[in-house]
């Protein structure tokens, strides 16, 4: 009854198998769920997850990639009941195999001792709710196209303490030389990784702005002019 870790990978269990296991462990605190499950008749993720009220805080979905006609994928509109109606005080979500996570899904979560955050195709979940996450250290975004210099204005006024920022565009972005400059006021950034950015042509200020900056990945970004090279060279790493 004292364990405080549940993780069982590529598993076939039905939700009511995994509410039977967690109400033998009320103390779960990390936990690590398939993005299906077996269909199941009448148990929703919410029921599943009632029983860890007052301890779960990491919340991972691991993706499984075998599929069965009888699987039932978990829904964002799933997820989006479980965060408002569990007052849970998350300190990391992966919610990264769940598809188009909106802001109605977060809105009454409890994110401010979040630290970790994984979302794919993000904007409609973030716009409204990354002032509510003052300790985010940690943030991966993938498929990410949408996201804008107004967002990377928004994330540098509120998540100061960012150690870890990626961004994955499956198919360019809208990002600027702008939104470099936005990234460069994340004074505590660590690790910058970017994928696909195409109309970033160079990184101003990094130097400046992250004077705690060890890695850096730029990947599949054509319009990078040959100054950038030269600019991150005067990089800390």
């Amino acid at each position: 009854r004292k364990l405080t870790t549940l993780k069982l990978s590529k598993t076939k269990i039905s939700l009511a198998s995994w509410a039977l296991l967690i109400s033998r462990f009320p103390l779960i605190r990390t936990l690590v769920l398939p993005n299906r499950f077996p269909n199941s008749s009448g148990q929703s993720l919410l029921d599943l997850l009632r029983p860890l009220l007052e301890t779960l805080e990491d919340l991972t979905f691991e993706r499984v990639t075998d599929n069965f006609v009888s699987e039932m994928p978990v829904t964002r509109i799933e997820v989006g009941a479980l965060i408002r109606n569990l007052p849970c005080r998350w300190k990391r979500l992966d919610l990264s195999p769940i598809s188009s996570i909106k802001n109605e899904d977060l809105e009454g979560g409890y994110f401010h001792a979040l630290q970790f955050l994984s979302l794919y195709n993000p904007l409609a979940a973030l716009q409204n709710n990354v002032s509510h996450m003052p300790n985010l250290e940690h943030l991966i975004l993938t498929n990410s196209s949408s996201l804008d210099s107004t967002f990377m204005d928004s994330l540098a006024s509120h998540c100061s303490k960012l150690k870890h920022f990626e961004l994955n565009f499956k198919s360019g972005s809208w990002l600027t030389d702008i939104s470099t400059v936005h990234i460069s006021r994340l004074h505590n950034l660590e690790v910058l990784k970017v994928q696909r950015a195409n109309l970033i042509s160079q990184i101003s200020n990094l130097h400046e702005g992250c004077p705690l900056l060890q890695k850096v990945v730029l990947r599949s970004c054509g319009s990078l002019l040959p100054a950038t090279f030269k600019q991150l060279g005067y990089l800390p790493l």
